[in-house]
Parts: structure tokens; sequence; C-alpha cells
């Protein structure tokens, strides 16, 4: 009968461990915040209620009474906005070569001032790299100690982007 008494003991112990190794687990998933990338969305909130609706959610459960319905999903708690601006079109004829590239790329623009046109350079992931004036109809830019990549060159006039080229750096 001891015996008995003693598993019985040791099974409650294992039992009681897993279900606090759980109870853990689970509330370390709960503590991250779940995401989606919705098209739309917005939140109202007045004295005694509140709502928040996200266009695009991912559908998880839904709920019927009559003839009210509810769909649960995951919320965005977080938005980041990206914009594009849009480029001028301008007059000018802007190419570069050769692309891609081991070392240089050639600059050609045709314009009468080369005054307040610069060119600026970032990397694939928008991180500034270099940036130059550009002061003839060909301008030669360095690509020599930049890893292999995709970069891009911004040509600017004043503060104005006039064109955007991308560059594939071997």
């Amino acid at each position: 009968m001891k015996y008995k008494t003693e598993k019985y003991k040791a099974l409650k112990t294992i039992k009681a461990g897993t279900i606090a190794i759980f109870l853990i687990a689970f509330s370390v998933s709960m503590a991250k915040t779940q995401e989606v990338i919705a098209t739309g969305g917005s939140y109202h909130e007045s004295s005694n209620a509140s709502i928040g609706w996200t266009l695009g959610e991912t559908l998880t459960e839904t709920f019927q009474v009559d003839e009210t319905q509810l769909t649960q999903g995951f919320h965005q708690s977080k938005i980041t906005v990206v914009s594009v601006d849009e480029v001028i079109q301008t007059d000018y004829n802007i190419k570069a070569f050769p692309n891609p590239t081991d070392a240089f790329v050639t600059l050609s623009l045709e314009t009468e001032n080369y005054e307040n046109i610069h060119f600026r350079i970032f990397d694939a992931n928008g991180r500034f790299v270099k940036d130059d004036q550009i002061n003839a109809p060909k301008t030669t830019v360095s690509f020599e100690g930049l890893m292999p990549g995709i970069y891009f060159i911004k040509i600017i006039e004043y503060d104005k982007e006039l064109q955007t080229i991308r560059i594939i750096k071997n």
C-alpha cells in the first residue's frame, strides 16, 4: 500500500510540474503582440464603449446570435507608415552605366547648368552611403570598397529628386 501512495504522489508532482510549465509557456507566448499587415482600419471610443477594426485581418473565429455576427482576428497594434515620393518629370536625360558594376559607374547627365546638381547613394536598407556634386556631363562614381549588393543613386537638383537609379554592385 505504501508503494501505491508514493507512486501516486510522484504522478501528482509530475502532473503539477507539467501544468506549471504549460502555464509559464502560455503566459510568455501571450506577452508577444500579434500583428497583421492591413489595408485599413480605425478606432472609435465613447464614454461607455470602444471598438477597433482592421480591414484585411486574418479570421480566427466567428460568432453569430440571431442577426448579429462577430468575427474575431488579430488586430494591428502598431502602425508603420511607408510613403513613396512622386518624382517630378524633368527634361534631363540621366543614365548610369555600366550596370551591374564591379568598381565604377558613370553618370551621364545632359543639362546646361550643373551648379546645384548632386547625387546621393543609399544601400538596399536605405542607409546613406555617400554623396558628391555633379560638375560635368559625365561623372564617375566609385563603388570600390562597397560590399556587393543593390544600391540606389538619387540625382538631386536643389532639394528636388530628379531620378533614382538602381545599381547592382558585383
